[in-house]
């Protein structure tokens, strides 16, 4: 007997994540700004560290530091303009509305029968294969790409799983944010490279010209920004990849799982900074088959992200912690406090993923149709396998409010 594919798309983590972080992060990250802004006019904490010479390698980490800030602002634009971005992208790729050629008009006609009312534009670019991008608030556009048309007269469904992709994207609503044009798509995909090169390397070479500044505290606090990319990218990253994963679960509900695996086949090799936006094919293959366990396992990847954040801390807290010369018992002492703040900072994380996991069953259908008003519903996973879902992120919960034993 033939297995169905689970369906429906999962919870909208990307649009919690960016909700999240503007309502209850931005704060922190304009206090940052400030205390970078103090550095690179040479003043504030890191002022009796450094000399003339080491105060241009500083400015560089600066830069570095207020480019997520700068990015955030220019991501907040574009959802708030969508028509701005749209025309942004149509002229910097040359998309033009579909003309009269046959096969663009059958793929028209195959995603107005998804989402009725998406336009298709085309472009010679060879870049990609298709991307949704949007138009307007609820509008949405798909760009197609030449290697699409080769697909389509080659492998028609294979092509109609790549546009059912795409076509789940402006379902999911994510395309405002990680659409063709994100800003948070390139900030995700450079930053990290960006803050080894202009972070990290600028500190190395300072305790080379001024060996020193090599003291204890200094060493500790490199040691935590070594793994700040690595701290700050876990969750915007798991959420883009379950972005994904979600998208493929529509082709492979309709066409099949080894028809949405002919069309991950297509198109170049994903290049490895793509891979912070997009999981590797061998992940989307393997959630594509319909196994019992993967749509819990999908569920919990969210929450599971926040303890990888949580570990990548602690391995990085223990030796900066030695550094500065606690002893072993109170190196312990300060990562059980450390893991007890880091379970109250994201209480509200915690608290939200419980009630997005609860309450999906019921909006998913309202929430596809919000974003596509005609489209078509498809059938959705049942409340259990969510309601087992929020076993981890309630542990997490619970246990910030267990209150830590008097040292």
């Amino acid at each position: 007997m033939r297995r169905t594919p689970a369906g429906g798309i999962l919870p909208p983590w990307i649009w919690l994540f960016f909700t999240l972080y503007l309502i209850w992060g931005l704060r922190g990250q304009i206090g940052n700004a400030r205390r970078w802004i103090d550095a690179f006019s040479g003043d504030g904490d890191y002022a009796p560290l450094v000399g003339r010479t080491s105060l241009t390698l500083l400015r560089l980490f600066v830069v570095v530091e207020l480019l997520p800030i700068a990015m955030l602002v220019a991501g907040v634009l574009s959802v708030a303009f969508p028509a701005l971005r749209a025309r942004w992208v149509e002229w910097r790729l040359e998309l033009w509305p579909a003309d009269d050629r046959p096969v663009i008009a059958e793929m028209q006609r195959f995603v107005d029968g998804y989402a009725p009312g998406t336009q298709l534009r085309f472009t010679l670019s060879a870049k990609r294969l298709a991307r949704a991008y949007p138009a307007g608030r609820r509008r949405a556009r798909i760009a197609v790409f030449r290697p699409l048309v080769t697909v389509w007269r080659e492998d028609r469904r294979a092509a109609e799983a790549i546009l059912l992709h795409e076509i789940a994207h402006i379902r999911q609503g994510d395309y405002l944010v990680v659409g063709l044009g994100s800003p948070f798509l390139w900030l995700v995909g450079t930053w990290a490279p960006l803050f080894v090169l202009l972070g990290l390397l600028p500190i190395l070479i300072y305790f080379v010209i001024a060996p020193h500044a090599l003291a204890t505290v200094v060493s500790a606090q490199v040691v935590l920004l070594s793994t700040r990319p690595i701290r700050l990218l876990i969750l915007p990253v798991v959420a883009l990849w379950l972005s994904e994963l979600s998208a493929d679960r529509l082709p492979a509900q309709v066409l099949g799982p080894d028809v949405l695996r002919r069309g991950l086949e297509q198109g170049s090799r994903p290049k490895l900074r793509s891979l912070l936006s997009h999981p590797p094919r061998a992940v989307r293959r393997w959630t594509s088959a319909p196994r019992p366990l993967g749509t819990l396992a999908l569920l919990a990847a969210w929450p599971v992200a926040l303890v990888l954040s949580l570990l990548v801390a602690l391995a990085t807290a223990a030796p900066a912690f030695l550094l500065i010369g606690r002893s072993a018992s109170g190196t312990v002492d300060g990562l059980i406090a450390g893991i007890h703040t880091f379970l109250v900072d994201v209480r509200p994380l915690t608290a939200a993923s419980i009630v997005v996991l609860l309450l999906w069953p019921h909006l998913v259908h309202a929430w596809t149709r919000w974003w596509l008003p005609d489209a078509p519903s498809i059938p959705s996973d049942g409340p259990r396998v969510y309601q087992a879902a929020t076993f981890f992120p309630a542990a997490l919960l619970i246990a910030s409010f267990v209150p830590l034993a008097a040292p």
